[in-house]
């Protein structure tokens, strides 16, 4: 947990990737979900998250410059991996 916790402020002070609340929200989820549960979701919503980036900026909807809330993701990431460790 601290090594998950040094990294995401290591990228919110040094290359502003990560807000504060997403930082406290991904180590909310660590001591909530576990390791690997939490590892999972942040992937997957770091996934979601890049794909849309992708798709936004091929249809020149979004500047390469422009930020992306990360929380929108993460949720939807928990619901799929619930959805499927449901299945």
């Amino acid at each position: 947990l601290v090594v998950v916790f040094s990294v995401m402020v290591l990228l919110h002070f040094v290359f502003k990737a990560v807000g504060l609340g997403d930082i406290w929200l991904i180590v909310s989820l660590y001591l909530g979900l576990g390791y690997r549960t939490a590892t999972a979701v942040v992937i997957v919503g770091w996934l979601f998250m890049g794909m849309t980036a992708l798709v936004l900026l091929s249809l020149r909807k979004m500047k390469r410059k422009a930020t992306l809330p990360y929380l929108p993701f993460l949720y939807g990431a928990y619901v799929v991996l619930a959805v499927l460790a449901w299945l």
